[in-house]
């Protein structure tokens, strides 16, 4: 396969693989700091209203538990039909966009939505299955398939997996109709939700310093025990986030670029844990081996003539809208992912 058919074809692929189980983390994470908002409803608690999908739930009376009394916010079922993106992914060089459409919100199976309804909080695992298990119409599961020809005669299949899209709230979770691309609509919306996590936390923490929440009480101590499980929740959630990202880049790098026609020969490759059993483990080139199978398979050929094909034909693959595409998007998930750990509610 030439260089040139690579490229998209990554991109494609990582497209695809963002609304499978890594996408219904990512929408656990921010779910679960829209729980975290509920603190907004405790007087003299933080400052302002919902940030996350401020207008979904608009008029509902609240019928769930919040932290402390009852929660406007609305159910995941709702939060997710809320924030179903309808926007253009559109990515230079590629044919004209799609769009992601929403199936029918009331002829979705949602397993386990009465419960939701009634119950007070999600655990960030709860939230991720509830996410996967989506079913449609017919009971299968909530796919959408779209077949794009991204070269003339070369068709991909990118899925839809569950409710993992985005809503146009500018200044809020998520500005998308307002950005070039849904890459740049991710990248914002990640930003986002770790600043927004980390103020909920000052709020949280002020509100203990000055007595608004008083741990003696044992009403507030149950609600402080349930904001610190959903930070520790949210910290997960952007762990996983991260790895599969990870996972993805090094998974089509292997899979959809035929390394054997750019170097000549089979690369070296090595076994890499996630230290996830969920993400699993992946495999990456080895750089160096490599450089000594391309010489060896070319007799008279010196290290450094090896090594100069080598990083001709990596940094060719590096360089493309496809392998930065997944680092940018990995990036974005380690930044979070530090910012949050930031988080404690203990520090003075």
């Amino acid at each position: 396969m030439r260089l040139s058919a690579v490229l998209p074809l990554l991109l494609w692929a990582g497209l695809a693989s963002a609304y499978g189980i890594r996408g219904s983390w990512e929408r656990a994470m921010y779910f679960t700091i829209y729980q975290l908002e509920d603190m907004l409803a405790i007087p003299g608690v933080g400052e302002g209203g919902y940030q996350m999908a401020p207008e979904c739930g608009a008029g509902d009376t609240g019928g769930r538990k919040g932290l402390l009394g009852r929660s406007k916010r609305c159910t995941l079922a709702q939060f997710l039909d809320h924030t179903w993106r309808k926007t253009p992914t559109k990515i230079d060089g590629m044919p004209d966009p799609f769009f992601d459409t929403k199936p029918v919100p009331e002829k979705v199976q949602w397993l386990g939505s009465d419960d939701v309804r009634r119950g007070s909080g999600m655990t960030v695992s709860q939230i991720q299955t509830f996410i996967m298990n989506a079913k449609g119409e017919d009971g299968s599961d909530l796919i959408r398939k779209v077949d794009v020809e991204v070269w003339p005669g070369v068709t991909v299949e990118v899925k839809q997996h569950g409710y993992t899209g985005n809503v146009d709230e500018p200044g809020k979770l998520w500005p998308n109709a307002h950005l070039p691309s849904g890459m740049d609509g991710y990248l914002a919306s990640m930003n986002q939700a770790a600043t927004r996590a980390q103020q909920l936390a000052g709020y949280w923490k002020k509100a203990i310093a000055d007595g608004t929440i008083n741990l003696d009480n044992k009403n507030h101590k149950a609600a402080d025990k349930r904001v610190r499980k959903y930070f520790d929740d949210v910290k997960a959630a952007a762990t996983k986030t991260r790895l599969f990202r990870e996972s993805d880049l090094h998974k089509y790098m292997r899979e959809n670029v035929n390394w054997k026609e750019m170097f000549g020969v089979e690369p070296e490759w090595d076994l890499k844990k996630s230290g996830d059993d969920e993400v699993g483990n992946w495999f990456e080139l080895k750089k160096d081996d490599t450089i000594t199978a391309i010489k060896d398979a070319n007799k008279g050929m010196s290290v450094d003539e090896a090594k100069r094909i080598y990083e001709e034909k990596w940094n060719a693959i590096t360089g493309g809208v496809g392998y930065q595409g997944h680092e940018a998007a990995i990036k974005a998930a380690e930044k979070v992912e530090k910012e949050l750990k930031k988080i404690n509610l203990d520090c003075k």
